[in-house]
């Protein structure tokens, strides 16, 4: 699905495609043969340095082993230079609305239909860009995972746009939405760690979709009604207690490996969270009101379902199809 998510967000988008980001983190065919070997080892001496690197030790081992083996992998390093570029996240949270200085872009809601042969079925995306202070750490982050959790935890079979289109209607399979990248779904139940962004995005799945272009607008429309009339009317405090409920336990089950605690301490890092990441989140579930989540599903999704951009893989791209997808 990153070719898809990337045609979006660099592709079709003007500012996304004048940053560093508009690239899909495959590569292209093109850039690989326009590479040289100067331009290889430049980068290698700029990113692959002393400072730029953090390194992550769980388990059973000692301070000497830790020493002899960071020293060891130090040691292959570059050492920083004035002109290298830090890993660490300078974005200053927000913990507010009232502190939130950026303002978000509106703009109509932009349609991209992808070829893809032999496709019998249809995979349908839409989302954006969310602000940069909906990340990690950031109060009306953990707002915005109740909200997110309750319209399309990721393989969950509980959650609305679930039941909307799936359990009701039997239109496909998985109906999902994300507040933060999620790579290789297919392989996870819960957030991977090490997906750190210094902005995330708000993704809605809708795949796979069989049949005609009637029932791939249909189940595109109600994915943007559920989205609507959360923005238009909140959650009802029942719907907001039970997720509240599911979220503080099932969180216990992000980092249950020790790979994986690893890992989520090595993001909280990179977020500037104080003290273990999946703590904070239970803790900030558990205190967070009904209304914090409302206003933040208003001035966020609110804002930025305006400008929405949807993606449609089908077979038959841009000619036939192209039609009827737009007109409907």
């Amino acid at each position: 699905m990153e070719l898809y998510v990337w045609k979006r967000f660099a592709g079709s988008n003007k500012k996304a495609s004048d940053e560093r980001r508009a690239h899909m983190i495959l590569g292209t065919v093109s850039a690989v043969k326009q590479t040289k070997l100067n331009e290889l080892k430049e980068f290698w001496s700029q990113y692959w340095t002393q400072d730029n690197v953090v390194l992550g030790f769980g388990g059973s081992f000692t301070s000497e082993h830790v020493n002899q083996t960071a020293s060891s992998i130090y040691s292959t390093l570059f050492k920083p230079t004035s002109t290298t570029s830090s890993s660490s996240n300078d974005v200053s949270p927000q913990t507010n609305s009232e502190s939130r200085k950026e303002t978000l872009e509106s703009s109509k809601r932009r349609l991209i239909i992808v070829e893809k042969n032999k496709c019998d079925s249809m995979a349908i995306s839409l989302g954006a860009v969310l602000p940069q202070t909906i990340t990690r750490g950031t109060r009306d982050f953990y707002a915005l995972w109740i909200a997110n959790s309750f319209l399309g935890e990721h393989r969950n079979s509980s959650a609305k746009l679930f039941r909307v289109i799936r359990e009701v209607r039997g239109i496909n399979y998985g109906d999902y939405s994300y507040i933060e990248t999620l790579t290789e779904g297919g392989s996870h139940m819960t957030p991977p760690p090490n997906i750190a962004r210094k902005r995330q995005l708000f993704e809605v799945w809708i795949r796979p979709v069989g049949g005609s272009v009637d029932l791939g607008v249909f189940a595109l429309k109600a994915a943007i009604r559920e989205i609507e009339s959360l923005v238009q009317f909140g959650m009802k405090k029942e719907d907001f207690e039970e997720r509240k409920k599911f979220l503080q336990k099932y969180v216990k089950h992000y980092a249950v490996t020790t790979i994986d605690k690893v890992s989520w301490k090595i993001d909280d890092m990179f977020y500037g969270i104080k003290g273990e990441g999946i703590e904070v989140m239970e803790r900030e579930i558990a205190s967070i009101e009904l209304e914090e989540v409302n206003r933040v599903v208003r001035e966020v999704w609110g804002e930025i379902m305006r400008g929405a951009d949807i993606v449609v893989v089908t077979e038959k791209g841009e000619t036939e199809e192209d039609c009827e997808w737009r007109r409907k």
